[in-house]
Formats: structure tokens, sequence, C-alpha cells
């Protein structure tokens, strides 16, 4: 299937040019950048796809090839196990058909969920691939009742009102909302939703031969192009930068993808329509803008703009994905290659400040793994199949729990000390990482191989075999790597190949091949291919041997935090406590297979494994390091041994290590670019015991009377409603134009008027927040008492007995209000600001400038920002305590 969907692509994207209808549907800002000078670098030279997966069902994984064949089989187990009807509930719903007495789905596809139907999407797409993977005809079943009776649901919808061609488990009013600019939580992403479900049907299609699939997801192509084109250019860009409500997974790159099977130029054009043109200018000229944007809502918008490049030739798209590959996996993974906390990106280079319990998504990763497979196509860079691996061991296998009858999945990828795993289940936890979940162990074996006409890519060492069934030639793969630092590869048939084997960037000295136990003279430096061409004989064996050792990964915004890999391999240590153990790199030793022994804090105990096997209890990744001097190994030239260049930390690998080396030095590079400048708080009290102030400009604060008791994170200070509360210093906001002020409150009771914080120079000019003003939480700011107040009001008082995450942020004239990160009130017209109060004095927490009673509860993790917070780092900050 898939070798004719290239060819027929190949030839849809010829028809289209000759059509000449590619001006009529790229957007001119598209047409001028890809003309622009101005780059900070110079525009990249744009490559068309000249290399090519194999079809899923022509590489095999051998039988046992743990761990990949056991997640994947977990994996499978759980495809077959789901209840089709309970899969279809909200889509019979929407269409007004029965729901055949099933139960209704949990997590973000229940009934009274906007995100519901999404894991539908996955569902198709798992059991598309488990079908292509495995040729089990079970799979097959499933696929065939799944589409036939979505096709019922969508010929049903017009009957609701629905336009025709739409399909979803829930009304099109939320579409229709979106147009409105209505915001998140209101509405929730409706075209990720969309992309999920067309995604599936579009790989039910390709996968599985389902003609009725295609069918049913060209009739939603021409839904979406029916939508969108009734907006303006302005409108759309807009609805594509509202965070969360204009999330739109991938649906550039599934509209290309139906585009390049029908011919159809609306199709083409469907795709262009979601450009999100002022994040993808930034990234044609080079400008890193992640900062605080939602990860897992722009990485598939790249992909696809890949995707729309293989149909326009346009290379303004190609220097979007290339150059925002360059910059995550340049300055935004972690060790595991995951990115993000609480789902947003970082600033340039924040790692070891955010060793937390909530960092690398998931779908980040998913979806950074099909960027990397979709760039290396294109450019066949081992860089790109170098954070394949990576991720592929470190994160996406790291995340199932291998303990499980059907391996359900983690949503953040915990990095904090003394962390540990969550896991989705069966019903009710239908998260988005959960449903990437269902796809990620189906398709492990499809980028391990890929060619070029007779030249042949051996990008991964994973024990497979690969059919090459258009040669009649086979390549069995036997490794047990990276327990071994071997792989063999047994070639079936004859014929020419020109066979190119990954030399990863991890390599160690040592790095040889061999063809039927003769050494072979080949260029093989360190992130590159080395080829071997020449005529195959049926029988001929090639042995290539990788020398790895222990390695540190430092951070490089904490140069002591480091991370212990060996190999690609991330390696862990149990752990309980949440502060990094320092680790003496002199007392690691071999203690087994892919295990060693090694002391922390002087002399505990500690054993060192691989990521991937550490499924249950607390852990640590990241280690104090300190001491360990940087070296450089000389340039060679390779017959056997490979050269290298960059620069190095070393420490040796004891000689018993299995497959490994005795005595070589180990590697990472070391990071030469700058952080960016921190942009933390000014001011941040943690309440742990003492009022003392950790912000980057401290100013220790005066505890009145209060205690202190266990709080949302640590302490936290109690206050409890007489004569208590806590003074901050004089002039604690001065000159903050701009300004977010973010607290965790838990009250005991509760009464109109009682202050989180009453910052100001008495009843005159003063700005605080009430949890209550009688109906709703509210702040305010007034220069002329209480009849001048500037307010922004909430929708609700908030509870007692449950902590809350309160902020408020001041850009401009616009005030905003956020309860548990979820914006509850703004006033966008503001003429006042901090600033304008001038030097207060009288800077209280729990405490009111008026005779009111002071607050009844308990304050923690209270901090100031000069600046307004973005809406994603204020959900970041309730995501992470």
């Amino acid at each position: 299937m898939p070798e004719k969907t290239i060819s027929r692509r190949q030839f849809v994207k010829t028809a289209f040019a000759a059509a000449a209808a590619t001006a009529a549907t790229i957007p001119a800002i598209q047409a001028m950048a890809a003309s622009q000078s101005g780059f900070s670098r110079a525009p990249l030279t744009a490559a068309p796809q000249t290399i090519f997966p194999f079809p899923m069902n022509q590489v095999t994984l051998q039988s046992g090839s743990a761990p990949f064949t056991g997640n994947r089989d977990r994996e499978y187990s759980y495809l077959l196990f789901l209840d089709d009807n309970r899969m279809l509930y909200n889509f019979r719903v929407a269409a007004g058909l029965s729901t055949q007495g099933a139960a209704a789905l949990g997590g973000w596809d229940a009934p009274d969920v906007l995100l519901r139907g999404h894991s539908t999407g996955h569902y198709l797409s798992g059991l598309a691939q488990a079908y292509a993977s495995s040729g089990n005809t079970q799979f097959l079943t499933k696929i065939n009742n799944m589409v036939t009776q979505l096709g019922l649901c969508q010929d049903a919808s017009p009957s609701r009102g629905y336009n025709t061609g739409f399909l979803a488990g829930y009304p099109e009013t939320q579409f229709a909302q979106l147009e409105q600019l209505t915001t998140y939580p209101t509405i929730w992403a409706p075209y990720y939703t969309c992309h999920k479900i067309m995604a599936g049907l579009l790989a039910c299609y390709e996968l599985a031969g389902s003609t009725q699939a295609l069918t049913i997801v060209t009739k939603m192509a021409d839904w979406v192009y029916g939508r969108l084109s009734k907006l303006t250019p302005t409108l759309r860009a807009q609805m594509w930068a509202l965070y969360i409500a204009g999330e739109y997974g991938g649906m550039n790159e599934v509209m290309a993808a139906i585009y390049a099977i029908t011919g159809n130029p609306n199709h083409l054009t469907g795709a262009t329509y979601f450009d999100n043109t002022n994040f993808f200018n930034s990234l044609s000229n080079n400008q890193d803008v992640l900062n605080g944007m939602h990860a897992n809502q722009h990485i598939p918008q790249i992909t696809g703009a890949l995707k729309v490049y293989d149909q326009t030739s346009n290379a303004y798209y190609y220097n979007v994905a290339s150059n925002f590959w360059d910059m995550v996996t340049g300055h935004h993974i972690y060790v595991i290659g995951g990115s993000g906390v609480g789902e947003i990106f970082q600033g340039v280079d924040v790692i070891g400040a955010k060793l937390v319990n909530n960092t690398s998504e998931s779908c980040a990763t998913y979806n950074m793994l099909k960027l990397t497979r979709a760039l290396f196509y294109h450019n066949p860079d081992a860089k790109y199949m170098d954070y394949y691996e990576r991720a592929l061991y470190n994160h996406i296998l790291a995340n199932q729990d291998q303990g499980a009858a059907h391996g359900p999945t983690t949503y953040f990828m915990p990095l904090n000390p003394g962390g540990s795993k969550g896991y989705s289940n069966d019903y009710t936890n239908f998260t988005c990482c959960h449903g990437t979940g269902m796809e990620s162990p189906t398709k492990f074996q499809d980028t391990i191989y890929a060619y070029s006409g007779e030249t042949l890519y051996v990008n991964l060492f994973i024990p497979s075999t690969l059919n090459w069934a258009s040669r009649s030639i086979t390549v069995t793969q036997a490794t047990t790597f990276p327990a071994a630092n071997t792989t063999q590869l047994t070639i079936g048939g004859s014929g020419h190949i020109a066979l190119k084997i990954r030399v990863p960037s991890w390599v160690q000295a040592g790095w040889q091949v061999t063809v039927n136990g003769a050494v072979q003279s080949v260029t093989a430096t360190p992130g590159s291919y080395a080829t071997i061409d020449r005529t195959w004989a049926n029988g001929d064996v090639v042995v290539v041997t990788m020398p790895m050792a222990i390695t540190f990964e430092a951070t490089a915004d904490v140069p002591t935090s480091k991370a212990v890999k060996y190999g690609p391999i991330a390696l862990c240590a149990a752990w309980t406590t949440s502060t990094l153990p320092t680790l003496n790199t002199a007392s690691i030793a071999s203690s087994g297979t892919l295990q060693w022994s090694a002391t922390v804090n002087g002399s505990t105990a500690v054993t060192l494994v691989p990521f991937y096997t550490k499924y249950s209890g607390v852990y640590t990744v990241y280690f104090n390091i300190t001491g360990v001097t940087p070296t450089k190994t000389p340039t060679q030239t390779v017959g056997a041994s490979p050269s290298r260049t960059t620069t190095r930390t070393s420490t040796p690998t004891n000689t018993n290590t299995p497959g490994g080396p005795t005595n070589t030095p180990t590697a990472t590079p070391t990071r030469t670019n700058t952080p960016a400048p921190g942009s933390g708080p000014v001011h941040q009290y943690a309440f742990d015991g003492n009022a003392t102030d950790t912000g980057s400009s401290p100013a220790n604060g005066t505890v009145n009377g209060a205690t202190f008791v266990t709080g949302k994170v640590g302490q936290a200070v109690d206050i409890n409603g007489g004569t208590q509360y806590v003074s901050l210093p004089a002039g604690i906001v001065s000159g903050m134009t701009n300004c977010t002020i973010a607290a965790w409150v838990k009250l005991d009771t509760t009464a109109t008027w009682r202050r989180i914080f009453d910052f100001g120079t008495g009843t005159t000019a003063n700005m605080f927040l009430v949890p209550t003003s009688g109906t709703a939480i509210r702040f305010a700011i007034t220069m002329g008492g209480s009849g001048a107040e500037q307010r922004i009001n909430g929708t609700a008082a908030l509870p007692t007995g449950v902590w809350k995450h309160v902020a408020v942020t001041i850009s401009g004239s616009t005030g905003t209000l956020y309860v548990d990160g979820v914006q509850v009130g703004q006033n966008t017209a503001m003429t006042i600001n901090p600033a304008s109060l001038g030097n207060t004095t009288l800077n209280y927490l729990g405490k009111s400038q008026y005779a009111d009673p002071n607050l009844d509860g308990q304050i923690d993790q209270f901090r100031i920002y000069n600046r307004a917070l973005s809406a994603a780092e204020v959900l970041g900050l309730f995501q992470t305590p």
C-alpha cells in the first residue's frame, strides 16, 4: 500500500504544478517570506523527499526482542480488548443514533467533556498500524466495523442540523464558537479532535485498504474547506493563535495528505488555511519564540508545514520545519528527548532549573518523532536518527507500564528527584497521551530502515527482518543492543546495495564494521553514515561494533546537574528525596547486564539502570556532579576507528561492562549557547518556616503571630482570622507597570472582604485580592478610595478546605484574574497599575487596609513578577506547584 501511495503522491504533486495552482493556493505572506532576505542565517536549501520508508508489513520485529515486542504486544492486547461500541458512543449520540446499550467513556472522552471523540481517532490509527505490522485479521475486523459505523454517523449528521461531511463526538457549534474567537475552556480545541479522527480514517485507508474510510475522510476535508474558506486570513490567524482553543493538531498535515490522494486543489488550499502565520514567520527567520508556548499545540503544526512543502515545493515551509527542529532539539529537550513543563516550552536552555514532576508530555515527544522522521526523508542527516533513538528509547519505551496487561502510559514524565511515573487506565483516563500511547507501540519497526533507489539506510539497532519485496532481498538484523555493542546484518538474496549504517554521535573510538569477517576500511565519523557499496551475495554477514561508555550530559543552565548515560541510554537510580543526590563518578562500576553500582552523597549505595526499565517506584534521572574534567579526544583517520572532534566530559568505563570497551573515555558534547535572561519572580515566599524571599531581588517579610503548617509544597503560613498576618517590605511593587502576583491559598472559613493580599499606603491608594466580595473573587486597584476602584471580578467565590491557585496579571490596560490556571475575569480598560501607587508602605498578606477581618486560611508559594505572565505560564504555575 505505502509504495503505491508514494508513487501516486509524486504523480499528483507533478500534476498540481502543471495546473499552476500553487500561486493561487499559497497566501501572499508565504510567497514573500520565501524570497525575503534578512534571515538570521542563510535560508536553507529545501530538499524534496528522496528517501522513503518501507511499508510496515515489510519490516517485522523478531520474536522476543524486548522491550519493543513486550510493549507492542501489551498494546495489541489493549486494542483488541477495547469495546467498539464504547468507542463509538459519543459519535452516535452526536448523530442521534442508538448507543447500542454501551457505557460511556471517561476522562477526556466523557460525554460532558468538550474534547470527546479524540481517542477514537487514535484508536483507528492504532488499529490500522497494528494490522499493517502484524497481519492479524482481528484488527481488520475492528477497522471495518468502526469505519462502517462512523459512516452511518456522518450520514445522519445533516438530520441533526450539521453541515454535510461533519463527523464528531459533539455538535458543530464548537467550530462556530471558535470562529467567534471563543477562548478555552468555553471550547476545547475542536480542530484538534477533528484531526485525530481524520488521521485515523486516513490510516485505515492507507494501511488497511478501507476505501470507505477514504470516502468519509474526503467528505470531512470538503467540510473543513467549506468552513474555513468563508473566513478571512486575519480571522484564521487569530483563531490559530488562541491558546488551546485554536489548537488544531496536524490538520494541515492531513489535509495535504488527502490532497496528495485526491488531487482536489481545495484540499491543498484547506491545508494552507491552517498556516499559523506569525509563528511560522518567526521560525522561517530562525527566531526562537518558543518560550511560553504550548508545546504539543505547535509541534504537529510544523509536521503539517513540511507536508505542505511536499505538495507545493515552497521552501518557506521547509525552513519553518527545519529551523523549528533545530531549536527544539538544540535548546529545549531533556536527556530523555522530551520537552516542556506542564505542556509549555520553557526558555532557551532552561533545563536544570526545571527538573520537576510534570516535564516532557508524552504527546509532544510522539509528535517530535513524527517530525524527525519526515525531515530525515528530505535530508538524511544522522542527527535526526540520533535524536530519534534518544527519544524512542528514553521516553516512548519508558512511558508504558510494563507491569500491566494493557500497557497504560504516562502523561508527563517526571524528572524531579524522587519522582515516579503515573499511568492511564483502560476506560476512564482518555487523555491525549493515552491516545498517542495507543499508536506508538504499534509502529516500532517503521523507522529502522529506509531506502532510496538501491541505497539502504540502517537507522536503528533493533532486532528485525526487512523484506525488500521489490528487490527480492531480505536483511535480518540480530542484536541485543544496548546490552551488547554489536549488531549483525545478514543478507538474504543477492544484488547491489549501497548499505548506509548509522555511526551514532555517542560512539567511542574503536567503531568497526566487518563483512564476512573482513574488516572494512570505510569513512565512519560519529554522527554520520558509513557506506559499504557492493553487490551482495546470499548469506553475506555484516557485523558492526559500536563501543559504548558511561557519559554525563550536563544541563546548560545548571552545569552541575547532569544525567548519566550509557551510549544513548539514560540511566536512573532509585531515590526517595526531593534533592538531587551528588554522584561519586569514580565509584561507578558494572554490576550486571545494563546495571551499574555507584555511591551518592558520600557512601550511600545506588544502582544505575536504564530509565526505560524503571516502570515502578521512585527514581532520579539527574544528579549533582562536579569535578569531571573536560577532555578532547583527537581526530582519528578511520579504518576501524571513527574520527571525533567535539569537546567531551569523561570518566572511564569499568572493564566488565557487558559488551562495552575497557577504559574508554566517555563523551558528552559541551553546550556553547548562552541561556536566555532569567524571567522568574522578583519576589518569592515559600513560607517553609519563615518569610524569606528567594526571588531575584530578595526582600524578606515579617510573620506577625502566624504559624506554619503543611502547605501545598513544603510548608505554608497559617493565618487564623484573628490578629495574625504577614507584612512585606515597603516598595515591594514599586515601579511595576506590568506585573503578576500569584499564590496558593487554602481557606479555613470565608467572609466578605478578607484579603489574600493588600498593598498600598492606606485606604485611598491600594490594590488587593479577596476570595469573595460577597459573590465572587475580586481584584481591585485604586488611587481614589473604594469609589474609584478598577476591578476584575471572577465568576465564583473561592471554596474552603481545598488548595486553589490564584493569579492576577496586569499588562498595559488589561488586567486578568485566574483561578487554577483558568481565566475567570478580565478588565481591558485599566488606567492605573502598581507603579501608580508609588512607594507602598503597608504591604500585607492576610490583612486589609480597612478594619476588615483578617484571612482565615493558609498561603503558600506567594510570587511577584515584574512582568505579565502569559496564560500558558500562569497555567504552568498551577500545574507545577
